[in-house]
């Protein structure tokens, strides 16, 4: 599965790809496990490298470019425990034994972004346990996701009646836009702006 935007490669001659497998299903955690696919052709053909570390246990890998042009990867934990993160100096051949960060995780997608100012961006569902869906955040890292000073909900509870929600990111002028998706619902939005002054605060969730 495709879990997240497409890269170019250091030289440019290639897409990078992030994805993650499920070979006996989306319920079998056990055989899954995430990948890097490379096509130099436009996407004709692919070939991979395997994330290593995954096998099991992480999946759904948000892959940013840093400034040092490594590559930094957060995964979703199917053990519903923490967001982990990896990192490859060689554009995703080969990438560091996982290790989790301060964020929580409940075995549902992330996703995180770079900002303007170098910042990271991620949304993410601030408790741990499969299943709950709420509070949904957004945190704020300035040193490459090793912490995460600044965290504020974006929805803090489930609205009465509410169906399960989809989430989106875009990156609009250094800003950061959320965009929930109720299934057959309209959908809501907002944005955040790191830019705007003020710190961010946290309304519920386990991380502050």
């Amino acid at each position: 599965m495709p879990t997240g935007e497409l890269l170019r490669s250091d030289d440019d001659t290639e897409w990078l790809l992030p994805m993650y497998y499920t070979p006996d299903g989306f319920f079998e955690h056990a055989s899954q496990y995430s990948t890097i696919q490379r096509s130099s052709d436009g996407g004709a053909t692919w070939t991979e490298d395997v994330m290593e570390g995954t096998l099991g246990k992480l999946v759904q890998p948000t892959v940013l470019r840093l400034k040092d042009r490594s590559l930094l990867a957060f995964f979703r934990s199917r053990d519903a425990d923490w967001i982990y993160k990896s990192r490859s100096s060689d554009d995703g051949k080969t990438w560091t034994e996982p290790e989790k960060t301060e964020l929580p995780n409940n075995n549902s997608g992330i996703q995180a972004a770079m900002l303007k100012s170098g910042a990271i961006a991620i949304v993410f569902n601030n408790l741990q346990g499969a299943h709950a869906r709420w509070p949904l955040s957004i945190a704020l890292s300035f040193d490459e996701g090793n912490s995460w000073p600044q965290v504020r909900d974006l929805e803090p509870m489930k609205p009465a009646g509410s169906p399960p929600l989809k989430v989106r990111t875009l990156l609009r002028g250094g800003k950061v836009g959320h965009c929930l998706i109720p299934a057959n619902v309209a959908s809501e939005s907002g944005r955040y702006d790191p830019a705007g002054g003020g710190a961010m605060s946290l309304q519920a969730g386990l991380y502050a």
